[in-house]
């Protein structure tokens, strides 16, 4: 198997990061409740905002 360049592992890094962070942007602003049979329901609550961190680097938190 050819060697990477450094340029190809980066722009693998950054591309991996990118797709993190999107990920982090969607379920910030999507509740938990995207994914809820009851959404509907719990929606007609409502509850305020709470203020998650955009700075969680788990993926699916």
């Amino acid at each position: 198997m050819p060697q990477m360049s450094p340029l190809m592992w980066t722009s693998l890094f950054i591309s991996i990061l990118l797709i993190v962070m999107v990920v982090q942007l969607i379920m910030h602003f999507l509740p938990n409740t995207f994914f809820k049979e009851a959404s509907l329901i719990s929606n007609l609550d409502l509850k305020p905002h709470d203020n998650k961190s955009l700075f969680n680097l788990w993926p699916f938190f």
